[in-house]
């Protein structure tokens, strides 16, 4: 058999050599009057599509994993044998990659929706609504920057927008929420059956459960700051393929930065909390996945940006996937399935290394021409990072202050604690919350707690039938901030190792709160990293990072602590 649907991504009407219209950040789409209009009428009818139909919401959504279908003549009819039965690879070397055809098909939909909907547009404004739905593409959510998105992606039951008519009208609030079909949600595993419509950080486990939006907006402002350090982190100091692409625990890690995939992970659960997108097979059902998986795309072309000529490298398939056997070797070539390309043809990660295939590009690369050269665009995306995201690191303090001055100063010190576990170890996604200080007693403070420095959450698969097959994980905390905050006023390892001996501290819980003991996550180990700073000899040098040194001693002997 052909397949049903073919992913194109969205048209583009320019020329060959034109610059691909922007995808844009959600703040920015939200204030433009005829896109938003476009994206959310658009949004509307994608969900009123019969969840049958298999270019429906519910459809889409479900290639991620649940309801473990075929979907578009992709792969048997039969469950396959693997611990992870959705299409998604996930603990691979292919999860940034495979999410971007996804990202194409999404994206495609979402346009041709709104070109329809522009043609009916009043005459006065016909030709403005066309014009623009030629150039709609699916907005990101920028996490590391502006961490709390817009009032009309979480907060907001209605909106309001100019309808065809040319009359402003209101709807309820697509962005918010995703409400399901004749009873399908019934299908889920408990709470989610009791569910009719995808929820966040949910009020409670029960029917009467409502999205808890100053618990969201809580835990996401605590965040911001490690987010946005971290997000720098991984841009600036990872330089190869394994180290960015998947968040397993590797031997012979030398920097303290974070795969793409382990902070898309805290972001999972930091969004949805024991709510749909704080679930793996069922995260795709709620419309803030898609903000957030542009943003993980977006996030991936910087990188290439950063990193021209490093792409995807040859694996081992740790989970499988509904096509791809867990044991089997993986690499660029691999198809990304379910994505047909041609009727025989799928989407492979080497076809998808250029924006412009998908007919879109990011507002980052707008200085750039598009015939810029790899050593342009590289310093040109180094030079925005360090602007968007590196404002407030270590890093680049000293830099400017030794750009400002050549003399040399004493020893300097990154630190990070390292936090690895199985996040399947629960049962459920759980919340390593760090500390360095007093703990407040009641778990309701923590977050707000001038003690709290950040957090990893463990995004499970409370669907998973054989949950002891997942893998380690791996992720760093920056506490170097914290550190200097404190007024040790050294940041050598003999100042700063009996001063966290004694202050640092970490709470494990659910995402609704409730307190877990560190014992009943067995895989769970914090331990501290430390990385020394050597100074350039030149002013405006780039900073050598000396290799990770551990210092397990700290957390040595703890429950969670450091395993011999």
């Amino acid at each position: 058999m052909a397949p049903s649907i073919i992913i194109t991504g969205a048209p583009f009407n320019g020329a060959v050599g034109d610059r691909r219209p922007n995808r844009l950040d959600i703040i920015d789409l939200v204030a433009d009057e005829t896109q938003f209009a476009l994206y959310i009428q658009a949004l509307r009818n994608f969900y009123e599509r019969p969840e049958n139909q298999i270019d429906s919401w519910y459809s889409i959504s479900g290639i991620h994993g649940f309801p473990y279908v075929e979907w578009n003549d992709s792969g048997d009819n039969a469950l396959p044998a693997n611990p992870w039965m959705g299409y998604c690879a996930h603990r691979s070397v292919l999860f940034p990659t495979w999410h971007r055809p996804l990202m194409f098909f999404f994206e495609q939909i979402i346009q041709a929706e709104a070109a329809k909907i522009a043609a009916t547009y009043t005459d006065s404004l016909r030709d403005r609504f066309v014009s623009a739905a030629e150039t709609l593409r699916q907005p990101y959510w920028d996490w590391a920057s502006n961490i709390v998105p817009p009032d009309e992606v979480y907060l907001l039951d209605e909106v309001q927008y100019l309808a065809p008519s040319g009359n402003y009208e209101t709807m309820a609030n697509p962005f918010k929420r995703y409400t399901f079909q004749n009873s399908s949600y019934q299908r889920f595993n408990s709470p989610y059956n009791q569910w009719p419509s995808t929820i966040r950080q949910p009020s409670s486990q029960d029917s009467s459960a409502t999205d808890n939006t100053s618990l969201l907006q809580q835990k996401l402002q605590a965040n911001g700051d490690s987010i946005r350090n971290r997000i720098y982190a991984t841009l600036t100091n990872i330089h190869t393929w394994p180290a960015f692409g998947h968040a397993r625990l590797q031997a012979g890690a030398t920097v303290a930065a974070d795969s793409i995939e382990a902070i898309h992970d805290d972001m999972h659960v930091l969004a949805g909390g024991g709510g749909h997108m704080g679930d793996v097979p069922i995260a795709a059902f709620d419309p803030i996945f898609y903000l957030h998986h542009c943003n993980v795309d977006r996030l991936l072309a910087l990188w290439q940006a950063l990193n021209p000529g490093v792409w995807v490298s040859q694996d081992t398939e740790q989970q499988g996937t509904w096509t791809i056997p867990a044991g089997s070797t993986v690499d660029a070539s691999t198809e990304l399935t379910p994505f047909w390309s041609t009727n025989s043809t799928y989407w492979t990660s080497d076809q998808v290394v250029d924006l412009s295939t998908g007919g879109y590009s990011y507002p980052d690369f707008n200085s750039l021409d598009v015939s810029a050269s790899a050593e342009e665009t590289q310093s040109a995306i180094a030079e925005l990072v360090e602007q968007k995201y590196g404002q407030s690191s270590l890093q680049r303090q000293i830099k400017t202050e030794f750009t400002a001055s050549s003399n040399s100063s004493s020893e300097l010190w990154e630190w990070h604690a390292r936090v690895v576990f199985n996040a399947q170890d629960y049962g459920s996604s759980f919340e390593v919350l760090l500390f360095l200080g007093d703990v407040p007693e009641e778990s309701t403070q923590w977050y707000g707690s001038d003690s709290y420095v950040g957090a990893r959450y463990a995004w499970a698969n409370s669907f998973m039938t054989q949950p002891e097959l997942d893998v380690e994980t791996v992720g760093y905390i920056p506490l170097t901030e914290a550190i200097i905050a404190s007024g040790l006023g050294s940041l050598e390892p003999a100042s700063v190792t009996p001063y966290l001996d004694q202050a640092l501290a970490w709470r494990v819980q659910t995402p609704a709160g409730h307190g877990i003991n560190a014992s009943d996550v067995p895989s769970l180990e914090v331990t501290v990293a430390g990385t020394q700073l050597t100074m350039p000899t030149i002013p405006g040098a780039p900073i050598s990072l000396e290799p990770l040194r551990f210092f397990n001693n700290i957390t040595s002997g703890r429950i969670g602590g450091y395993k011999l």
